[in-house]
Order: structure tokens, then sequence, then C-alpha cells
């Protein structure tokens, strides 16, 4: 377990052209949703892969 968020912030920039990848169970998915939100992020942008 553990908080993605500071991973997450640390990673995400927001940069034109970055593009977010989020592949995990369904929980990670979730939190990974959080943390880029909270980031300003647009996760609906993101290439997700949810394994259930």
């Amino acid at each position: 377990g553990g908080d993605i968020g500071p991973a997450v912030a640390e990673a995400v920039t927001n940069a034109e052209g970055e593009q977010v990848f989020v592949y995990g169970f369904a929980a990670f998915v979730e939190a990974a949703e959080s943390a880029v939100e909270a980031t300003g992020g647009d996760f609906d942008a993101a290439s997700v892969e949810n394994f259930g």
C-alpha cells in the first residue's frame, strides 16, 4: 500500500503533449485517478488498463 500522491506529483508535470499511463488493479487505478487529478492533470486523457 502507501500513498502514491507524492510520486505522481513528481512525475506528472502537465506539460503540453505529456501522456499519463496507468496500468493496475481497480484499487490502484482509483488511487492513480485521485492523484493525477490532485496535480491538475486530466485523468480522462490518460491511457488506462484496469486488470479488475
